[in-house]
């Protein structure tokens, strides 16, 4: 069946955002006397969510902490975050150019994140203001996180789409879960976060090694 829609994960799949991630997370650490990371070491701790990625950092410290204290510290994150998530965020090599062309043959394209829905909206009007998204959701109260397909079933809704006919594009194995979970084509890309091993376990049906590659399973040239 021919692909007509992809949903696109956003950091560490369009946006390098590592950097300034770790850099708000290691700021709220420090304050409150708790060990710091280096930057590579975010690549295991995102893509769950705010509270994850803290229980991940304090539990690499062989720390237990209060959900009450989690829930502070992410709220400190968010306030730092929103001054400093533009420091060294980039897209990818490659991805804008990728999508002109996605945009130049109307593929219909969407981007399902874990990141707090505020910053995802902002980050993808301001790095991809150019290109109409059938939607952009980022992680809220009022649904749950992926893996869960709730919030990818809406977005194959409004594609007007099978999941058969799309795309699910990340790089980590909530990403390939999601894809399966909504009966879309998962597909992983080898330059995000996460390891090419963890998204062949997770059921990635192929593994870009860049962009353009995409438009082998589309069917179509990149030109």
């Amino acid at each position: 069946m021919q692909i007509k829609g992809i949903i696109f994960d956003l950091d560490g799949t369009l946006l390098d955002t590592i950097n300034d991630i770790a850099f708000c997370t290691n700021t709220v650490l420090e304050r409150r006397g708790f060990q710091t990371y280096a930057v590579e070491r975010y690549n295991d701790f995102v893509g769950k969510g705010l509270d994850w990625l803290f229980e991940k950092a304090l539990k690499s410290e062989n720390l237990v902490v209060k959900k009450s204290i989690i829930d502070e510290m992410s709220i400190e994150f968010e306030d730092l975050y929103h001054k400093n998530w533009h420091r060294k965020t980039q897209p990818y090599k490659g991805i804008i150019e990728m999508l002109n062309s996605l945009k130049e043959k109307n593929i219909k394209m969407a981007i399902l994140s874990n990141k707090p829905d505020k910053f995802t909206k902002i980050m993808v009007e301001y790095f991809f203001q150019n290109y109409d998204f059938i939607d952009v959701k980022g992680a809220s109260d009022e649904f749950p996180l992926k893996p869960h397909p709730i919030t990818t079933n809406q977005i194959i809704k409004k594609m007007k789409l099978t999941p058969e006919e799309i795309i699910f594009v990340g790089d980590s194995d909530v990403d390939m879960q999601t894809g399966l979970n909504s009966k879309c084509i998962p597909i992983g890309v080898e330059w995000g976060f996460r390891s090419v091993e963890e998204l062949e376990e997770n059921g990635a049906t192929a593994i870009l090694q860049k962009p353009a590659e995409i438009f082998c399973y589309l069917g179509v040239s990149e030109r």
